[in-house]
């Protein structure tokens, strides 16, 4: 039996990890979780997926109270996400014998402090790390981190958006919003932090200079909502925007976008998952180039990479693809064939099941 235990001493909220240890868990493998996002570990809670009530694991006493909970729990496998953890843990429990698995989430060590660095990448030959998309292993790999103990495991669709792989990639232009304007964008972000939602309320704007009507929609929460619907309405624009607040059931907007346009500052897990969704639903992505956009994105198949803060590039891209209806069922096809290929539910969980029953 595999007993692991996982340690997110962050805020992470790893809802991806979560979901698949909860399919995962069952009389031969344990899963024991530390962290303090208390609230949130709850809802999965279960004989065989286990929230231990210890916190404060990087202050005084730390290592001494894992060294104990290791012995005392017959932990083999530590899992763990964010970097102090690793660097202050690693080492101590490859001394105990436990495989030792770093999960690297797209920009999860953009804060490292360049001093810390080294340390970080020499420690990387005692674990194995498992990235979450290709770009991510691209950059540990040029780091220097040993090849074969750099392994890549996605996180497959959810059941919803499973359901929507299956189905036939709805024509855009019959999608709703396209009796009032000729493109409906969407994006989902964090508005609880500066976006970059000012350089698509400017792209809206530029594109009535090319006669083309864009409606805008952005699905989030946090104190950045209001200041951009001020701004909407003194760009003259607030009939094209909408600034919905609930993010929880994304595949009840999919069917009112033609594009999804990634717009956080940084890419990161959360817009990874927003971005499979997507494609499943046979919306084309624009994005940033990025670890986290890697593997959902192929230039001119299933979306183009982009740079939201030339606006005028942007706009012309965009009139163009809605001239050409035939790219834009092409890259709605191939955005949801790809979905369906690399992000199968089955193939990534039996990865998984492999790693932490091994």
């Amino acid at each position: 039996m595999s007993k692991v235990l996982f340690i997110d001493t962050g805020l992470s909220c790893p809802v991806l990890l979560a979901e698949t240890f909860d399919q995962l868990v069952g009389p031969s493998l344990t899963v024991l979780v530390v962290s303090p996002n208390r609230d949130f570990y709850r809802r999965w809670q279960k004989d065989y997926f286990r929230l231990l009530p210890l916190d404060n694991l990087l202050g005084f006493g730390g290592s001494w109270k894992l060294r104990r909970l290791i012995k005392k729990e017959g932990v083999t496998k530590l899992l763990l996400l964010e970097v102090p953890e690793k660097i202050r843990f690693t080492k101590m429990a490859a001394k105990l014998g436990l495989q030792v698995i770093w999960l690297e989430a797209p920009a999860n060590s953009l804060s490292l402090k360049v001093e810390l660095r080294p340390k970080l990448d020499n420690l990387a030959k005692l674990a194995t790390s498992v990235c979450f998309t290709a770009g991510v292993r691209e950059s540990r790999l040029a780091a220097g981190w040993p090849e074969a103990q750099v392994r890549l495991l996605r996180f497959g669709l959810k059941p919803v958006e499973a359901t929507l792989a299956a189905m036939p990639v709805f024509p855009w232009q019959n999608r709703p919003s396209a009796l009032k304007h000729d493109l409906t964008i969407g994006t989902v972000v964090d508005l609880s932090e500066v976006q970059k939602i000012e350089e698509l309320l400017r792209l809206v704007k530029s594109t009535d200079e090319l006669a083309l009507s864009i409606q805008l929609i952005v699905i989030g929460e946090g104190g950045e909502r209001g200041k951009l619907a001020w701004l909407a309405k003194k760009m003259d624009i607030e009939n094209q925007v909408w600034l919905v607040g609930e993010r929880s059931r994304l595949d009840k907007w999919y069917s009112f976008f033609d594009l999804l346009i990634i717009s956080s500052r940084q890419a990161d897990i959360e817009d990874l998952r927003v971005a499979q969704g997507a494609l499943a639903a046979g919306i084309p992505v624009l994005a940033a180039e990025s670890e986290a956009m890697s593997d959902c994105l192929v230039e001119g198949e299933s979306g183009y990479w982009v740079d939201l803060s030339k606006t005028d590039e942007l706009a012309a891209m965009l009139k163009s693809l809605y001239q050409d209806s035939a790219k834009m069922k092409a890259m709605s096809m191939a955005g949801q064939k790809r979905a369906k290929e690399i992000f199968n539910n089955d193939e990534c969980l039996e990865a998984w099941g492999g790693l932490v029953n091994s």
